[in-house]
């Protein structure tokens, strides 16, 4: 009788950054209610405490996670803040061009534009309106009963 074989499972480990605590307090949730979901898919999540003001600050933390205990690193990156400038802008495609090419398959982007708060706003409406920045898409959460008391603080989220 042929022995049977046993298929190792492997898990993957999966590091989100955002640049602030909008992003941070959002997944770490996520991963509070999901834990079953998570579970069943083998999937660890650990939102990283906001400390990267921008974009080439989280580049490097994802290098360093990569390198450390993560398979897969995701960026969140707020496009208004790149968008206002055009070199800045260039700086940014280049930066993440060249990322792409180093960690293809272990680091990717998810950008907001304009913000991740536009993301909380897609929980509550349809919406294809084009906003300029955060602060427009802030006081279309606040509108209407969705997140009227909305703030990008800590005090907010706990």
């Amino acid at each position: 009788m042929a022995r049977e074989k046993r298929i190792k499972e492997i898990r993957k480990s999966y590091a989100i950054i955002g640049e602030g605590i909008t992003e941070f307090f959002y997944f770490d949730g996520f991963r509070n209610v999901e834990k079953d979901l998570l579970k069943k898919f083998n999937v660890t999540l650990k939102p990283d405490k906001p400390k990267h003001p921008d974009y080439s600050d989280i580049i490097t933390k994802a290098q360093s996670l990569l390198a450390k205990e993560f398979d897969v690193v995701f960026c969140l990156i707020d496009m208004d803040y790149i968008n206002a400038d055009n070199v800045r802008k260039q700086a940014y495609d280049k930066e993440k061009s060249s990322c792409i090419k180093a960690y293809k398959n272990e680091i990717y982007f998810i950008e907001s534009n304009p913000a991740f708060e536009f993301w909380l706003l897609l929980h509550f409406v349809f919406t294809d309106r084009q906003f300029r920045n955060c602060d427009e898409v802030i006081t279309e959460l606040k509108k209407n009963g969705r997140l009227e008391k909305y703030e990008k603080s800590i005090e907010y989220f706990s």
